[in-house]
């Protein structure tokens, strides 16, 4: 799926949704990975490496937390040397689904796009989840495909193929 600056409709951006800054913070967001994709939570040591690395890439994680500072919702961007950007990630905790903190995250990520010039953004959206919301913020989408996992590890999957 793609959106431009011209046919994407955006709320204002929410003050909850917090750029992911802290070892804390991104733990927290591969606490929810674990929820949502059953991704393995990586020790300490190597979430303070996913942190150095993030940064490297010129990538960005934000998040929305509760007062527990457990994540709620998250979801990460990557903007490209050609001046385009990459949401994915994308992941809501399954108690605050329908609470409007996907849309959220997904506002904040395309200010940031959109800020840092970004001509177009692309992702991957699951066609049950996240592609309807994603169409109803103005993506359209550009060519669809099938994401196929191996039956014997769809359950146990080290790194789940999170689309966005």
């Amino acid at each position: 799926m793609v959106a431009t600056p011209g046919q994407t409709t955006l709320d204002d951006v929410d003050t909850r949704v917090q750029e992911v800054a802290t070892v804390e913070d991104l733990a927290a967001v591969f606490t929810l990975e674990h929820r949502v994709f059953k991704a393995t939570v990586p020790a300490a040591d190597a979430v303070e490496s996913a942190l150095v690395r993030m940064r490297q890439e010129r990538s960005r994680r934000f998040v929305v937390r509760d007062e527990a500072d457990n994540a709620l919702a998250a979801g990460g961007l990557t903007i490209m040397k050609r001046r385009w950007a990459m949401v994915w990630g994308g992941a809501t905790h399954p108690a605050h689904r329908h609470q409007g903190l996907y849309r959220a995250v997904v506002t904040r990520r395309l200010h940031e796009a959109w800020q840092a010039g970004a001509r177009f953004v692309a992702t991957n959206a699951n066609p049950e989840t996240s592609a309807p919301e994603l169409e109803r913020m103005g993506f359209r989408i550009i060519e669809p495909f099938t994401i196929l996992r191996p039956p014997e590890t769809a359950q146990t999957s080290q790194s789940p193929w999170a689309v966005t």
